[in-house]
């Protein structure tokens, strides 16, 4: 119902628009009304099975319909107002280190960032190593550390000015950790292009917050039990768990589209790998993504 209403509301509002009546959504009339969108499907979660939840996602899919055409419509208008292609900017390198102490055994990392791509792949035996290239704004690394044994890592994004907003603006963010602590993971950022490939850490935690994203999770089989917390809002994720872990997927009811391979219904919103009770290894997934496409599958585990 959900979608059908929002493919339905965007088909009407491309009609009037071809009719002159594009001014509803350039003037931002239209894109006001989002919060009630929150406000209806909130409403409609609390609901089950019944004929008010669907009427409650159908004008929660007229009012996202709506909203997405207002945004395409007003970015448009700023496009036509760029009369030239825009030059390159330049993109300014920082590159951050930090040295791995061995007395340390669990470790710590906070990001955060506005519309970034960032890339999780490689180790390294520093405790973190980063190369950032960014045209929008400066980034900070701070150690944190409470005691020896631990290490706390925040690196974060400054602010950005206004007048720095561009159409070739770049924001690229690469990073390293070390393997050998136990590492509880957090990241927060806006429209983001992510890539992360944990297989080669040992998590204990993981915690993704993220706005409009596309992204691609790899999670290997290091550690014996792994917490990972997904929070979205209209975002595309691909995720990737070991065949040698036992994995278990709750995910929130909602306007979600979900492709769990190799997985088996568990109760209403509870997903798990047969070998979920058996296994020595264990991955827990919590998802709570509003509009999402979110596909999980399990991969041969590395050697």
């Amino acid at each position: 119902m959900f979608l059908g209403m929002a493919f339905l509301t965007l088909a009407l509002c491309a009609l009037l628009s071809s009719f002159g009546f594009d001014w509803i959504f350039a003037n931002e009339i239209a894109i006001k009304f989002w919060p009630s969108l929150l406000v209806f499907l909130g409403a409609a979660t609390l609901l089950r099975h019944c004929f008010a939840k669907t009427v409650l996602y159908g004008m929660a899919g007229c009012i996202a319909g709506a909203s997405l055409y207002s945004a395409y419509i007003m970015t448009t208008r700023i496009a036509d107002k760029v009369t030239a292609a825009p030059t390159a900017v330049a993109a300014p390198t920082q590159t951050f280190n930090l040295p791995y102490k061995e007395s340390v055994k669990n470790a710590e990392f906070h990001f955060s960032g506005g519309a970034v791509s960032i890339k999780i792949g490689d180790t390294t035996p520093e405790l973190v190593a980063s190369i950032v290239e960014s045209s929008i704004g400066d980034y900070s690394l701070e150690d944190m550390s409470p005691a020896d044994s631990i290490a706390s890592v925040v690196m974060a994004m400054g602010d950005v000015p206004h007048a720095t907003a561009s159409l070739a603006a770049k924001n690229k963010v690469e990073i390293k950790l070390n393997s050998a602590p136990v590492w509880d993971m957090n990241f927060e950022f806006g429209a983001a292009a992510a890539r992360l490939d944990l297989r080669k850490y040992r998590i204990r935690s993981l915690n993704i917050s993220c706005g409009a994203s596309n992204a691609v999770l790899q999670l290997g089989d290091m550690f014996d039990s792994s917490s990972v917390n997904i929070e979205g809002g209209i975002m595309k994720m691909q995720i990737e768990v070991p065949d040698s872990a036992g994995c278990k997927i709750i995910g929130e009811d909602g306007p979600n589209s979900f492709s769990f391979d190799g997985f088996e219904v568990n109760g209403d919103e509870d997903w798990q790998t047969p070998n979920f009770d058996d296994a020595k290894r264990k991955i827990i997934i919590n998802l709570d993504a509003g509009l999402s496409k979110t596909s999980v599958r399990r991969v041969q585990s590395r050697p």
